[in-house]
């Protein structure tokens, strides 16, 4: 009866061995299965963003991000509408990376009032630095360098070594004729940058 009840166990023993194993190919198979189907989530950026926002509708992350998406494929009216969820589901519609992004899609459609009052927004809410930097290449584009000046110099106190912000200072002292601060605030900008160093070298 020993040799029985050993045997028993060793059946039973192996059973449970074979259906764990059975057990674990369904899992492999099971969570393979959804790999496969996030890979193919992945092989579209704008497919996966839309597919996880089913599950969270209020990721003012996700919206921006689909936005971004929609933006290089140029579906700029498809952006604009993402990057407006992004700052509506955001804590107090505040999502600085947004409201710089709405800024640059209305821009893009021509309402630069629209694109100015955004990008005080991103500078408003998180001192975003391309905000900074749109916001004054406008001012650049519409002949405003003072205006232009006052807003870089403010930035200047969160991004003093920025490369773009100080050759845009430099540009709007070399419009304005302050030569002096012109070369100084071109000195900061790496002679690889937009050519600077052929400038300067030109200017010595």
């Amino acid at each position: 009866e020993i040799l029985n009840i050993r045997m028993f166990r060793r059946r039973v023993f192996n059973r449970e061995i074979d259906f764990l194993t059975i057990g674990c190919v369904v899992l492999i198979a099971y969570f393979s299965f959804f790999t496969v189907l996030r890979n193919k989530d992945w092989e579209s950026a704008k497919r996966l963003f839309s597919h996880d926002l089913k599950y969270e509708p209020n990721s003012f992350v996700l919206w921006n991000n689909l936005g971004v998406e929609y933006y290089r494929d140029l579906q700029f009216e498809l952006a604009k509408d993402a990057f407006q969820k992004s700052v509506d589901t955001s804590p107090n519609k505040a999502y600085a990376i947004a409201l710089n992004n709405l800024g640059g899609v209305n821009e893009y459609f021509g309402n630069i009032d629209e694109a100015i009052h955004y990008y005080k927004l991103g500078i408003k809410h998180g001192l975003y630095k391309l905000s900074y930097t749109n916001l004054a290449s406008i001012y650049i584009r519409q002949g405003h360098y003072q205006l232009a000046i006052d807003l870089l110099i403010e930035a200047e106190t969160s991004f003093p070594y920025d490369y773009e912000l100080n050759y845009l200072m430099s540009f709007c002292y070399f419009q304005t004729g302050n030569y002096t601060s012109f070369k100084h605030y071109l000195r900061r900008v790496p002679p690889n940058y937009k050519n600077v160093g052929d400038l300067i070298k030109s200017l010595q």
